[in-house]
C-alpha cells in the first residue's frame, strides 16, 4: 500500500492532530516518514550524590 500526502492533506492532518489529545503520531510512506510528538515529559539524568 502506497501512501502519498500533498501539501493540503498534510496541513489538514496536522490541524486534526493539533485539535486532538494525541501525544505521539507516526506515519510512514514509501518516500517519507512523519513523526509528531508533543507535551512529552523531559527526562533528566542527574548524577547520583553520596549522602
Amino acid at each position: 500500500m502506497s501512501i502519498k500526502l500533498d501539501h493540503e492533506e498534510l496541513h489538514r492532518l496536522l490541524a486534526a492532530l493539533a485539535d486532538s489529545d494525541i501525544q505521539e503520531f507516526r506515519l510512514e510512506g514509501e518516500d517519507f516518514r512523519l513523526e509528531v510528538r508533543r507535551n512529552l515529559p523531559i527526562l533528566l539524568k542527574l548524577p547520583l550524590r553520596s549522602l
